[in-house]
């Protein structure tokens, strides 16, 4: 199947794989399944023997012979020259543990309960495939930054960004933002305010003229709450100019 995600989904039990594998052709037709288990060892043991074969994996963040973190580990160990890309599905909370999977190599956590839409829409991001749905205004500013949606930093970027343009929140309120997320997401706002700065730190790698733009408004010291109001302040002003164009029709 040319052009296709091939992908190895370990889950804890068999009905989660049929539902998956049923799902797939439905929610996710750029995904080829080439393996399953409900076991971390025969996805090793398939990554060992065939490492180019598998692209993407789906996991949950307990197998029946190891959880996440184990499986992560075991598989930094192969030492794969093009390691696939890794979502797992996991409970709500526990931001140590996510940070600790993400620091493994872990992609993304979705929190449960999920639906296989936002699944196979979230899987097709991080393997840098977007969902047949066009591009949002928030997207296409985050990418003149050059950022890339491998990371639940991203995500809680483009909530924050969305929510300040929705409420028109002031600086001294982008802490409220922080909650509305971590609420809607089941993360801490903690761990919302620290993947917005991780994002912030690669616009610094990337320092594309976007970031430029920022940093000189913000006298160089680039904060979230600043960050968060340039880029809302960007799409008010896209918006209204889309409107006087399409006024001027």
């Amino acid at each position: 199947m040319k052009g296709t995600i091939r992908t190895f989904v370990a889950m804890p039990d068999w009905q989660q794989l049929e539902i998956l594998r049923q799902a797939m052709p439905v929610f996710g037709p750029q995904f080829e399944q080439v393996g399953a288990s409900v076991d971390g060892a025969a996805l090793l043991r398939c990554l060992g023997e065939h490492p180019d074969r598998v692209e993407l994996v789906l996991t949950d963040l307990f197998l029946r012979d190891m959880d996440a973190v184990e499986l992560l580990e075991h598989m930094n160990q192969l030492q794969l020259a093009h390691p696939p890309r890794v979502l797992i599905t996991a409970g709500t909370g526990n931001e140590p543990l996510r940070s600790k999977l993400f620091s493994l190599g872990a992609d993304y956590c979705l929190s449960k309960p999920y639906t296989l839409q936002k699944l196979f829409e979230r899987a097709q991001l991080i393997c840098g495939k977007e969902p047949q749905a066009p591009l949002t205004r928030v997207r296409r500013l985050l990418d003149r930054l050059a950022l890339v949606p491998n990371d639940c930093g991203y995500l809680y970027l483009e909530d924050a960004v969305q929510a300040m343009v929705r409420t028109k929140a002031p600086h001294a309120l982008v802490k409220d933002v922080y909650w509305e997320i971590a609420a809607v997401r089941g993360v801490s706002p903690q761990g919302v305010e620290s993947g917005i700065r991780r994002e912030i730190q690669r616009m610094q790698e990337k320092n594309t003229p976007l970031f430029q733009a920022l940093r000189r408004q913000c006298g160089g010291d680039v904060s979230n709450g600043r960050a968060l109001r340039f880029l809302a302040e960007c799409l008010h002003r896209e918006t209204a100019q889309a409107g006087q164009e399409e006024t001027e029709r």
